[in-house]
């Protein structure tokens, strides 16, 4: 994952660059209090893992807004309203789980 490790609340947009031959989505989600990084990490298993329900401390964010630039290349809009750590992870082939990365929501600089 590139991109920063700290943001402030507002819009978000993600762009996603497929470099695989197959399909895959981004999901972006927000940890609940007492939740981090690790837990997510500690919960997905090795990068591939298949993963059949989602824990209740982890909340899946919907987007606003979805753009196809070309084959393997979107845009995702969010509105990132909470101070929170987020992470992003990937799935593909249904239900496998390949996480990216931690960042932080804050509200000042």
């Amino acid at each position: 994952m590139n991109g920063p490790s700290r943001i402030p609340i507002g819009g978000f947009v993600l762009k996603f660059n497929n470099l695989t031959d197959h399909i895959a989505t981004p999901w972006l989600s927000r940890h609940y209090p007492g939740k981090t990084w690790q837990d997510v990490l500690d919960f997905l298993g090795p990068p591939g893992s298949y993963i059949d329900e989602t824990p209740g401390w982890i909340a899946l964010l919907a987007y606003q807004r979805s753009v196809t630039e070309r084959p393997g290349v979107s845009y995702r809009q969010y509105n990132l309203t909470l101070e929170a750590e987020y992470d992003i992870i990937v799935e593909m082939t249904s239900d496998h789980f390949w996480p990216c990365g931690p960042f932080m929501v804050q509200s000042g600089p």
